[in-house]
């Protein structure tokens, strides 16, 4: 898995190990953008955004070939795509702007806008973001189901480092700390080596052993999530009805047939385990504004 990870990093294609690449003379502009910077970070990966569950099942000869099953998994999805398109009345326009620009560019509304992570607090934030997209928005009047998804890279681990006392830091890696010794792995053990692949490699992935439901509340509360939904007139779906709210996390207890094997293809995955989707939707009469959960000491 290693090599063929080495090899995508070398010419940046997503093809099988020993595929030729003589065809494929012009570098991907996606990737080599300049020459003032460093083509890609030692994170980016091709991985990133597709179900691991599903590509690591997807049937392949070379059990170790990871980028040939993710490529021979995109090929069944483009294929799937194309075939549906063919069939169907349907139109793209593609704009190279600012989400900030996209009300005097757009004059409809609808059902549903998918915004990425630019919610994020490091990016252009929820109050920004669901600002400039909120009057794109199908009415309620003609739609009382159309939904914003926002997403949240960062924002679970970025609330951890605010803990500021010893019961919020237990709770943000206590339970992920306690998970690793069951396991037989100790990373704050006196002597353990910090700056070794293996430490990090595991502590990179801790995200994953983390109690985050609670840590998510937190941010929710500390950027004033009562204000903005009122607002705005949007209320976040207390149950996502569209997108799994945790789709990284994993789903099967230690003890469960299988864990193991979640867990490894966790570790090998360019996810954290705190991605986190969030659904809003229009504030109406028989609907309710949801309040994060507010801590009780």
């Amino acid at each position: 898995m290693r090599v063929a990870k080495e090899r995508f990093r070398k010419d940046g294609l997503v093809l099988p190990f020993g595929h030729p690449r003589l065809g494929f003379d012009y570098p991907n502009p996606t990737i080599f953008r300049g020459t003032d910077i460093w083509p890609i970070s030692d994170t980016d990966s091709p991985l990133g955004g597709w179900p691991m569950d599903e590509v690591s099942s997807t049937p392949w000869e070379a059990s170790e070939d990871l980028y040939g099953r993710f490529f021979s998994y995109l090929r069944g999805v483009m294929t799937g795509f194309l075939r549906q398109i063919a069939t169907r009345d349907m139109h793209f326009r593609l704009f190279n702007t600012n989400v900030t620009t996209l009300e005097n560019l757009l004059t409809g509304t609808y059902d549903r806008i998918e915004t990425s992570n630019i919610s994020d607090p490091h990016n252009l934030g929820t109050p920004r973001t669901l600002g400039c997209l909120f009057p794109l928005l199908r009415p309620l009047s003609y739609n009382k189901h159309a939904t914003i998804i926002t997403l949240y890279v960062d924002a679970v681990m970025d609330e951890v480092p605010s803990s500021n006392t010893e019961r919020e830091v237990q709770e943000s890696y206590g339970l992920a700390l306690q998970r690793l010794r069951n396991a037989g792995i100790d990373i704050v053990a006196p002597g353990v080596n910090r700056t070794s692949a293996e430490y990090n490699r595991v502590w990179d992935k801790r995200g994953f052993l983390m109690d985050t439901e609670p840590i998510f509340q937190r941010f929710l509360a500390r950027i004033d999530m009562r204000s903005i939904q009122a607002r705005l007139n949007l209320t976040m779906k207390e149950y996502n009805t569209i997108v799994d709210p945790w789709p990284t996390r994993l789903k099967l207890r230690p003890d469960q047939p299988g864990a193991q094997e979640e867990f490894a293809r966790a570790l090998s995955s360019p996810f954290t385990g705190v991605e986190r989707y969030v659904e809003w939707k229009w504030w109406g009469r028989g609907s309710r504004l949801f309040y994060p959960r507010e801590r009780r000491g």
